[in-house]
């Protein structure tokens, strides 16, 4: 009986922390009415937020009737999260730096270049960026590889391949950490800032001009990331394309058009977004072409390109953090 009474009043407080995220200030009246807990049930549960810090009264507000009520205020920097975003940018291997709070606002972001990084390379910005926003809870790494169990088991930085950093992170600086693939997290950073629907599909093509291409899958609201993580390898299927030597345009963006045609195939997605330094002139109607009649027809999905991945692969780290600190 205590148990079912512990997970009834734990669904409840994830219900007021997600009304409190979305309004920021309300009184326990606007609460109730929205929540559908009576008032007695919302004091105990109030209590416990203002106790954690997760709340603070904000003075009173009188109504037209009736006696004043007192405001709660969200403290959206009671718990942040560090995302750190390892990508090309004009050919250089750059890391970003964001910390964000409970609310989704970037309240700061620092570039630095990555030479040779190890799992110690971050340690450095980790420290500084803690020392200035303590309340930092998670710190989520967005790498071009695969991890396993925290663990990169594949790195387009050699000496990163075989790190824990998510170990490292959590015995040096007592902070839980995470790890996702660069193309995954951009395509789930995609769907959260366009509201995409959740009955939809959406697949994500990066094409760096320095490494093999990746790809990540969006299914019904949510990353599909199969047994491992590792989904989205595609490099692998046209292995007669040497992808890391840049050769000749108009080969690759043949490539580029056949392995856009495996990945419609596989998926039948609603979306294709295809990321990095393309020509985008012709791209659609080639992988139309390739996919033939009457496919070519039937299955073109809406078609995206953007030259620039940091910002969905931003969104999408920091969306992965927030979903693990925000307590509901």
């Amino acid at each position: 009986m205590e148990r079912g009474t512990n997970l009834i009043r734990e669904q409840n407080l994830k219900t007021v922390r997600r009304l409190m995220n979305r309004r920021v200030r309300a009184t326990k009246a606007e609460l109730s009415r929205e929540s559908g807990l009576s008032v007695v049930a919302l004091q105990s549960l109030l209590q416990a937020m203002e106790e954690r810090g997760e709340i603070r009264r904000e003075g009173m507000f009188q109504p037209d009737h009736g006696r004043p009520a007192a405001v709660y205020r969200y403290e959206e920097r009671a718990q942040m999260v560090l995302s750190i975003c390892m990508y090309e940018k004009q050919g250089e291997d750059t890391a970003v730096f964001s910390a964000c709070d409970l609310l989704g606002n970037v309240v700061e972001t620092k570039e630095i270049p990555l030479v040779e990084p190890e799992a110690d390379s971050f340690d450095g910005e980790i420290a500084s960026f803690l020392e200035a926003y303590p309340s930092i809870a998670a710190v989520g790494f967005g790498i071009p590889g695969e991890a396993v169990d925290g663990r990169l088991v594949t790195s387009d930085y050699e000496r990163l391949t075989g790190a824990d950093i998510c170990g490292h992170v959590q015995r040096n600086f007592g902070r839980q950490a995470f790890v996702q693939n660069d193309v995954n997290a951009a395509i789930a950073g995609y769907c959260a800032r366009r509201q995409t629907p959740e009955d939809q599909v959406a697949v994500g093509i990066y094409v760096p001009k320095k490494y093999g291409p990746g790809m990540g899958v969006w299914i019904h609201g949510r990353l599909w990331c199969g047994r491992d993580g590792m989904v989205g390898e595609v490099e692998g299927l046209l292995p007669e394309v040497n992808w890391r030597q840049p050769g000749e345009a108009a080969s690759r963006r043949n490539a580029l058009a056949r392995l856009a045609k495996v990945c419609i195939l596989m998926y039948n997605p609603h979306r294709l977004v295809i990321y990095g330094d393309v020509d985008q002139g012709g791209m659609e109607e080639m992988i139309r072409e390739a996919l033939g009649e009457p496919l070519g027809r039937i299955m073109m999905p809406q078609m995206e390109f953007c030259a620039d991945l940091r910002p969905d692969f931003e969104a999408g780290i920091l969306s992965m953090g927030l979903e693990r600190v925000r307590g509901y």
